[in-house]
């Protein structure tokens, strides 16, 4: 009777639930839309409650949220020669933020206000990774990602000084700054795009820093309407902390979830080769959502090298105090959320012969997942019907 109980529950649950879908359109480009996942994952696509805002190359796609074919292509090029891939982007009523990959291998950030088109910008990050950026009120830029300004800055200056200069300084100094210069992944930028505060510092330094970084990680973070932020300490393993203020750590806890790897605290280069060539052999904690007073923390587990990532995509849904209330796993990944209280999951449905890829963001609540009401057969069914719709 159980059973037969429980199959009843799920398929009312099947019948019941339409999520919101949203297709992305095929005039995004095709190189953007093959890296939808994993290179978007955590916050790349901002969702406000008209638009689906999309790095594209060297411009932005924006989409109408409730029409795939109405969309428009802002061409953020400078001038023709310009070269660059935008990896991030975030925005406001009155203007868009993003960081690019430049032809020189380094992350640089603009501000491109949505009226006049000015640009401010650039400003060079100082690090491997940039991750999620926000717009807070009086167009306070917060960025993520681990960030070297010292370290960075000095090698900067001994790639251009002269022959001389680099023999006569650059191993001691250099040496000094590697094996004791830590990153922090917190930065503020106020409306000049001058950095006045940073914050999470990292502990790793030398070798257990490069090894640390050069694993497929994500800084995961999300920002409150109260400028407290939460993130995931990945340094640490599976926990969160909260800051207010942006950048003043106020407390942290440990999510318990028996599927997570965590990384020991002392890295080598060789545990980096190791890791890199066995499946499956630590976690990858890559998204961080905060709504209605609840916490989405979600994670997958490495590939090899930077091999395709597989289901399943676990999740864990906690208290802002840390009381763990559900925990679960999906055969889709989180992608983004909007400034509402949506959630999306990212669908991509493989073409036949002659047919393109279709990519779906399916949009789901905190409720649905605490519910247990989230699940492939649900999200199927969705996509199913808005197709006959």
């Amino acid at each position: 009777m159980r059973i037969k109980t429980g199959l009843l529950l799920f398929l009312v649950s099947i019948a019941l639930c339409q999520y919101e879908v949203i297709p992305i359109s095929n005039r995004l480009s095709e190189t953007t839309r093959e890296r939808l996942w994993p290179v978007y994952k955590s916050g790349a696509i901002h969702i406000n409650e008209h638009e689906i805002i999309i790095p594209d190359e060297s411009s932005l796609f924006i989409q109408n949220r409730l029409a795939p074919y109405d969309y428009t292509n802002i061409n953020l090029k400078r001038h023709k020669r310009e070269s660059f891939t935008v990896y991030k982007v975030t925005a406001s009523k009155t203007m868009f933020a993003y960081g690019v990959l430049g032809d020189d291998g380094r992350y640089y950030l603009f501000e491109r206000k949505r009226e006049t088109g000015e640009i401010q910008g650039p400003v060079l990050r100082h690090g491997a990774t940039l991750d999620r950026m926000f717009l807070c009120e009086n167009n306070k830029l917060i960025v993520t990602g681990a960030h070297r300004p010292e370290l960075m800055q000095y090698l900067e200056k001994y790639r251009g000084d002269s022959l001389e200069e680099k023999r006569r300084n650059s191993k001691a100094k250099f040496d000094g700054l590697y094996i004791n210069h830590k990153a922090y992944t917190l930065s503020v930028y106020d409306k000049s795009m001058t950095e006045i505060d940073s914050g999470n510092v990292l502990d790793r330094t030398g070798d257990n820093a490069l090894a640390f970084q050069s694993l497929f990680l994500t800084h995961a973070v999300d920002i409150n309407k109260d400028e407290e932020l939460y993130l995931i300490d990945n340094d640490q393993g599976y926990v969160v902390e909260k800051y207010t203020g942006l950048t003043r750590f106020a407390s942290s806890f440990e999510i318990k979830n028996p599927r997570f790897k965590k990384l020991s605290d002392v890295m080598t280069l060789e545990d980096l080769k190791e890791l890199r060539s066995i499946d499956r052999a630590y976690s990858v904690a890559y998204a961080l959502y905060q709504k209605d007073n609840y916490l989405l923390t979600c994670f997958f587990q490495a590939p090899i090298r930077r091999d395709t990532t597989r289901p399943p995509y676990y999740y864990d849904v906690s208290t802002e105090s840390g009381e763990l209330l559900y925990s679960g796993q999906l055969e889709y990944p989180f992608l983004c959320e909007d400034d509402g209280e949506k959630l999306f999951l990212y669908v991509k449905q493989e073409g036949g012969w002659f047919e393109d890829d279709e990519h779906y963001l399916v949009g789901i609540t905190m409720q649905e997942l605490l519910n247990g009401q989230v699940n492939k057969a649900s999200i199927d069914a969705s996509i199913t019907n808005f197709g006959k719709e």
